[in-house]
């Protein structure tokens, strides 16, 4: 039980945190403006292969409480976005190829992984390939908007949180456990939190400086950017 630590624990919540936070933004406006189905699509994906082992692996009662919640909150927010506040539903916006993402997670998923004697490591490791950029959908979105609603960079912020708190999880794992290493894991979890770094920064400035949050690159009167 050495990886149960309190990095574990925050991430596990931050995670929980988001989607809260996202599902309390469509129930309260009844509207799914500036949020992406296709980024909440490929959420879907990931966790329906990756916990798939809840049939079999169903020691933690922890980890299968978690493992529940995503998928079932995930799938009731593609429910939300796709069917019952479609008609708010921005998707000429919400431009992002679904297989541009899929069919490279499925590929790097056959070559690289864990253990290419296990049939589930195969589908672990498309789940990791894919969680990794999963966002993007979400964030080209918010690049084309002036202003990102309050809710909305919470629930961003949130999911960034979750990705840097693992990789403290990781720091703490590799120096407390003698034969831990997971290549794959870490390098999927650095390129996810990467994808989020930008987005932290801008999110911390708006704050601080008490303005509304934008991902757009703001234009002096020289045309120089700031």
């Amino acid at each position: 039980m050495a990886h149960w630590n309190i990095f574990r624990y925050a991430a596990d919540f931050s995670h929980a945190i988001s989607l809260i936070l996202l599902l309390y933004k469509l129930q309260k406006h009844r509207s799914v403006e500036g949020i992406s189905l296709k980024t909440q699509l490929l959420y879907l994906i990931v966790f329906c292969f990756r916990y798939v082992d809840i049939f079999w692996n169903y020691k933690l009662m922890y980890n299968n409480i978690f493992k529940i919640f995503y998928v079932s909150i995930t799938a009731y927010l593609c429910y939300l976005i796709g069917i019952k506040f479609k008609s708010t539903y921005q998707k000429d916006q919400d431009r992002f190829k679904l297989w541009w993402a899929i069919v490279p997670s499925v590929i790097l998923g056959i070559l690289f992984n864990s253990n290419h004697k296990k049939p589930f490591e195969y589908i672990y490791a498309f789940t990791l390939y894919l969680e990794s950029v999963a966002i993007l959908p979400q964030l080209i979105m918010l690049i084309e908007q002036e202003e990102i609603e309050n809710l909305t960079g919470e629930y961003i912020f949130f999911l960034g949180l979750y990705r840097a708190l693992y990789i403290l999880n990781w720091i703490y794992r590799f120096f407390t456990e003698k034969h831990y290493r997971a290549w794959v894991t870490w390098i999927c979890g650095i390129v996810q939190t990467a994808l989020y770094s930008d987005y932290i920064y801008q999110f911390f400035k708006a704050k601080t400086k008490g303005r509304k949050l934008s991902l757009q690159v703001d234009m002096g009167e020289d045309g120089s950017s700031s």
